[in-house]
């Protein structure tokens, strides 16, 4: 009988570790399977969630205000509308109007003004102008070293900017007409607080100027003042409303609000808004000439929404926002007056006119630098609250 030969020295380890391998290789194998199902599961349930949500949308754009539906419920919350519904899958979301043309990227009233253009100034979309069209500037800008991209298509535009619909303006006028509050407000006295969307809406109100920092507010929250507001970049804001006659939000910081101010909102440089994030003022108070109602700062990014509206129809002969070097906004802006930017826009400009302060003069229609383009994939084709908006859609998540 032949026998079998005693493995050599050494090679018993060496079978161990292949074995021990092996074993690796498999565990890991069903990790990963383990895994891919939790996934699959997840984006099943995610597909679920927003069928169930998207039929009760498709319900409330048929809606009165006599809703009968004891599942669903509808309020306002900034400039949005907030939907939550009670049924067997729960859900909540920020729910806003529809874009029809998600390939529109600036639209000014045609009041017969030649819009003048920059060398580097970048331009993507459909432009709704004034038949005037564009024409180079004579004016340079030192830092201009390329030229800008150029792919677009031109359409006449209206004598006016699209209008802003009632019940927007009604809530826009309520956020900073401070008589029309109420005495519903809790004082600040914690640093945390968290509200669910599915709980009644929580109001702090502060009788004082105050800083925020080294807070944490989260949720259903409208935080309002009728003294200004500072928020540091050490708070932490996410998804709550944000209501003073001035907002200064100082370098740094990142979070996720809908700020809006009756007199003046200061961006400073670096900050971080995230998306749907709003910054808007309704114009009560009139601050100097040179100053403007909205500053955002250099090489902040702003995602979602910028706009200022004004009770008087004044001319659009000052800037009332303005948007610093290598800034970012992604989202529309809509300006009832007029808008200075120097900022890398992604989305849709609504403004009164165009301008630029060059060497200490005011340049009316014009845009020196920076870029306007629309992309269809960047974030939900959502458009601001426009009279003939009716078809609606998800902006945000909450639950």
């Amino acid at each position: 009988m032949k026998k079998n030969k005693p493995l050599p020295a050494g090679a018993l380890p060496f079978v161990l570790q292949l074995g021990l391998l092996f074993m690796f290789l498999i565990s890991g194998f069903i990790a990963w399977v383990y895994m891919s199902n939790l996934s699959k599961q997840k984006y099943v349930n995610e597909i679920q969630h927003e069928n169930e949500i998207r039929k009760q949308i498709t319900a409330f754009t048929h809606l009165k205000n006599n809703n009968k539906n004891q599942n669903l419920k509808i309020s306002r919350y900034g400039l949005f509308d907030l939907i939550t519904t009670f049924n067997t899958t729960p859900a909540a979301a920020l729910v806003g109007p529809s874009s029809k043309d998600v390939f529109h990227s600036l639209y000014l009233p045609n009041r017969g003004n030649t819009l003048y253009v920059g060398e580097a100034v970048s331009l993507v979309g459909n432009l709704s102008i004034s038949p005037a069209g564009l024409r180079p500037t004579h004016l340079k800008k030192e830092s201009s070293i390329s030229t800008g991209a150029r792919q677009y298509q031109l359409f006449e535009s209206d004598y006016d900017l699209p209008q802003i619909d009632s019940i927007t303006y009604h809530n826009l006028n309520k956020m900073v007409q401070f008589k029309q509050w109420g005495n519903l407000a809790s004082p600040l006295v914690e640093n945390i607080i968290q509200q669910s969307f599915f709980d009644p809406l929580y109001i702090v109100e502060l009788d004082r100027s105050f800083r925020l920092t080294n807070v944490y507010y989260a949720g259903h929250i409208w935080l309002r003042s009728t003294e200004p507001i500072h928020i540091s970049a050490e708070a932490k804001l996410y998804d709550i409303v944000i209501s003073a006659p001035e907002i200064y939000i100082e370098a740094g910081f990142q979070g996720r609000i809908q700020a809006f101010a009756s007199k003046y909102i200061n961006v400073s440089d670096q900050c971080f808004l995230q998306y749907p994030s709003v910054i808007w003022v309704n114009q009560i108070d009139t601050l100097e000439d040179n100053i403007p109602a909205i500053d955002i700062g250099h090489d902040s990014n702003v995602q979602g929404f910028i706009g200022f509206t004004k009770r008087k129809n004044n001319s659009a002969q000052k800037r009332e926002i303005v948007l610093g070097s290598n800034s970012k906004v992604y989202g529309r802006i809509y300006c009832q007056a007029m808008l200075e930017s120097a900022a890398d826009i992604t989305g849709t400009v609504y403004t009164q006119d165009l301008g630029v302060v060059h060497q200490g003069t005011l340049f009316r229609h014009h845009l020196l630098e920076g870029s306007i383009r629309a992309e269809k994939s960047l974030y939900p084709s959502t458009e601001l609250p426009f009279i003939a908006s009716n078809e609606k859609k998800i902006i945000q998540w909450l639950y």
